[in-house]
């Protein structure tokens, strides 16, 4: 059984099934309550992305063309989900630096802004007002 107590030179091994885990101190005090705080802010922050994303993106699709857009979407996403963790591991593991593994993720994310600070959502709108009788079961 680990020691949690130990100094953080102090790391207890133990093995699980011929595997070695190594157990090092668990925070204590305010480090310990701020892991969990940031925790509940990120799920809170993090679990809302995916439908936001999707109603944005169904909002500002063109009546009739439901399918090629959110084939094109899903199809991106797909390649987004994977392609940041690629070249953080990549880089981490050639460089054995996670903080210059981390800066390879900053440009998805600084796109990412860069996009929706400038969609104009009311222009979007007008765009495709037109188009919106042609999408199944919706009455204008």
């Amino acid at each position: 059984e680990p020691d949690l107590d130990a100094e953080p030179a102090e790391i207890k091994n133990c093995t699980l099934d011929d595997e070695e885990i190594i157990f090092p101190r668990k925070p204590k005090g305010f480090a310990g309550i701020a892991v969990y705080i940031v925790g509940v802010f990120l799920g809170i922050g993090l679990g809302s992305v995916y439908p936001v994303n999707w109603s944005l993106s169904v909002e500002l699709i063109p009546g009739g063309k439901e399918s090629s857009y959110l084939g094109l979407k899903t199809f991106s996403g797909k390649i987004f989900a994977f392609l940041p963790p690629l070249l953080f591991t990549t880089v981490n593991e050639a460089t054995d630096n996670p903080r210059a593994a981390i800066v390879t993720i900053l440009p998805f994310i600084v796109i990412g802004g860069l996009i929706l600070f400038f969609l104009d959502m009311n222009k979007a709108r007008e765009q495709i007002q037109d188009t919106l009788h042609r999408r199944h079961g919706v009455d204008t």
